[in-house]
This record gives structure tokens, C-alpha cells and sequence, in this order.
């Protein structure tokens, strides 16, 4: 059985989410979808910093996907913050 991959989705929007997750849902993609609400909440989830240090629960993302406009750090600013922090890498 192939490993289910992981997406993290950083959307201030909770109907943005759940819109996501039903179209993921009827094109049967088996993705894990796990929320966060700002750009500094994809930082500390990418640093499996608490309240994500469990990898279990929390494991790395394969597809990290960004709303544009977010507080504490828009998707831009993420991007710029990940492009200066090599150590941290989403799987091709």
C-alpha cells in the first residue's frame, strides 16, 4: 500500500478549506489535508516547532499550498522565508 501524502494547506479561511477538501474528496484523491491559518504557522509546522513537533500527527508536507493573502505572513512572505532556509525542503 502506497504511503498517503501530505498536504498543508495555509488558508485564513476556514470555507476556503473546506472547499478544498471536498473537491479533493470527489476526485478521490487520498491526500491527509492539514490547515493552518497564517504564514507563521507554516513556518513552525515546516520546523516541527510545538504544537507541531509530532511528526506522527503532524508529518512533513509533500505539497505545501499558500493563500496570497494571510495575516502574520502572506504566502509571499513564506516563500521568501523558505528560499532563505534551505534546511527546509518539501519532497519533490
Amino acid at each position: 500500500m502506497a504511503q498517503q501524502r501530505t498536504v498543508l494547506v495555509a488558508d485564513d479561511s476556514e470555507d476556503d478549506f473546506l472547499l478544498l477538501k471536498i473537491a479533493f474528496s470527489r476526485v478521490n484523491f487520498p491526500h491527509k489535508l492539514l490547515h493552518v491559518l497564517d504564514g507563521d504557522h507554516v513556518i513552525t509546522y515546516l520546523d516541527g516547532v510545538s504544537p507541531f513537533s509530532d511528526r506522527e500527527h503532524f508529518p512533513f508536507p509533500d505539497l505545501l499550498i499558500l493563500d496570497i493573502q494571510m495575516p502574520y505572513g502572506n504566502g509571499f512572505d513564506v516563500l521568501t522565508i523558505l528560499s532563505d532556509r534551505p534546511a527546509i525542503q518539501i519532497r519533490a
